[in-house]
């Protein structure tokens, strides 16, 4: 089993995490236009007995968005073979950045549903979006 656990302070504007196998998370910030990976290493869990992980931290800002998802999302197929893919994936958070997450939880959804049409999805797509302000949680 993988997992990405990340612990987000607003008020010292930080974000703490820990990978164990899982995609990296990403940030996106909509003042330069770019996007981070909360990278890191870590085996999944489980593998071994004394498997140790890395802890890191990096500075978030206001109305930066926070998207933790599986890979479910980026390696949906559409009918003909095709992978949805990370740059999809990124291109719709970037146009649906000024939305609430909510919204653009919805709109990566959408977007994967209707790539894959009628072909079923072969793994789970799990998504959290997180827009962040100094003092509180935008959603």
């Amino acid at each position: 089993m993988t997992l990405f656990l990340c612990e987000i302070d607003i008020d010292d504007q930080w974000v703490r995490w820990v990978r164990a196998g899982h995609d990296p998370a990403m940030i996106y910030d909509p003042g330069t236009n770019s996007f981070d990976e909360l990278g890191g290493r870590g085996l999944p869990l489980g593998v071994f007995e004394n498997s140790s992980y890395q802890t890191l931290s990096r500075e978030i800002k206001s109305g930066q968005i926070i998207a933790i998802g599986t890979d479910g999302i980026w390696e949906t197929t559409n009918p003909d073979g095709h992978q949805f893919g990370k740059d999809r994936f990124k291109a719709v958070i970037q146009a649906h950045s000024s939305e609430s997450a909510a919204a653009i939880l919805t709109c990566v959804i959408n977007e994967v549903d209707g790539f894959a049409g009628k072909k079923e999805k072969s793994d789970d797509v799990t998504l959290v979006i997180i827009k962040v302000a100094h003092g509180c949680f935008l959603e």
